[in-house]
């Protein structure tokens, strides 16, 4: 896990993209969808989880967060349900 603390996309997740399968998980707000297209734009992003409407993943409980990671989407779905 890397946290990214705001639309800053670490040279980490850019490498590692190149690599691995990323699941990005984002807040549930306007920022949380503002992350996914900048890091799209800049890294391979595979899934994208989001956390409940307004909540921030720092607030989940165990649960939330396993819900969240099983809601997953491709990112083409991703921005396809966020039209």
């Amino acid at each position: 896990m890397i946290s990214m603390n705001g639309t800053n996309l670490p040279e980490t997740i850019k490498s590692l993209s190149r690599e691995k399968e990323i699941t990005l998980f984002v807040d549930g707000d306007r920022g949380g969808k503002l992350i996914v297209q900048n890091a799209s734009d800049n890294a391979k992003i595979v899934y994208v989880a989001v956390a409940p409407d307004g909540k921030e993943v720092e607030e989940l409980t165990g649960k939330e967060i396993l819900s969240a990671l099983r809601k997953k989407t491709s990112v083409s779905e991703f921005f396809y349900k966020s039209k």
